[in-house]
């Protein structure tokens, strides 16, 4: 997800970029704004990234690999932040499920040989490559179907609540279909796909009452 805006407790997590799972490569300087993190996680953020990092963000297991300089790691657990980690380069940050997350000076060659293969390179940078380009038109995949959102409708409850905002526009058969054969798990989409149900008592009545002639 690009550029979310979580809210989370007292706080308001922002990054340009959301990891519901997968691999990422960042390249970045410490921001101004200590507040920003280039990534967020349901199970760690990071921050103050100065170098390189090679981010695993897997089911059961979640890795991030200092590959040059620095990078801050915050652990999430249960939507809840946990005292920061610095990882120094060449360091690697490993967590398995709810154990305690370690730090290991040297990364396992597990998990080297896990990493995907252009991730192993220096990616260079190719903004220049597109400068002057115009831009491609948008390419229409079709509606979203109640199986492509499972995913993030599993997500973290900030994301959740956002998406409710995001998708609620896009509530086709499919979509409505599978969120309400599935409320229980999906709390948060209650309100829009029964509104009836939060009406003011007298304006619930009203709604229900039969149409009389005069």
């Amino acid at each position: 997800m690009l550029a979310p805006k979580l809210a989370s407790g007292a706080k308001h997590r922002r990054a340009p970029l959301y990891a519901l799972s997968g691999w990422v490569k960042l390249s970045g300087t410490p921001s101004k704004d200590p507040a920003a993190s280039p990534l967020l996680s349901e199970s760690l953020d990071l921050s103050g990234l100065n170098g390189n990092a090679v981010v695993s963000i897997q089911a059961k297991a979640s890795h991030v690999f200092a590959e040059s300089g620095t990078v801050t790691v915050t652990e999430r657990r249960q939507g809840q932040a946990v005292p920061p980690t610095v990882l120094k380069s060449g360091t690697l940050y490993s967590r398995t499920g709810n154990e305690k997350a370690s730090v290991s000076a040297h990364p396992a060659s597990a998990f080297m040989q896990s990493v995907p293969k252009p991730f192993l390179d220096p990616i260079p940078a190719r903004t220049d490559t597109f400068k002057g380009r115009a831009e491609p038109p948008a390419k229409v995949l079709g509606d979203l179907t109640y199986a492509d959102a499972t995913p993030w409708l599993g997500a973290e409850l900030p994301v959740r609540t956002l998406l409710v905002t995001h998708w609620k526009a896009q509530l086709n058969p499919d979509l409505r279909a599978g969120l309400t054969s599935h409320i229980r798990s999906h709390p948060e989409w209650d309100r829009v796909l029964f509104p009836e149900k939060y009406l003011p008592v007298n304006a619930a009545s009203a709604a229900s009452a039969p149409a009389t002639r005069p």
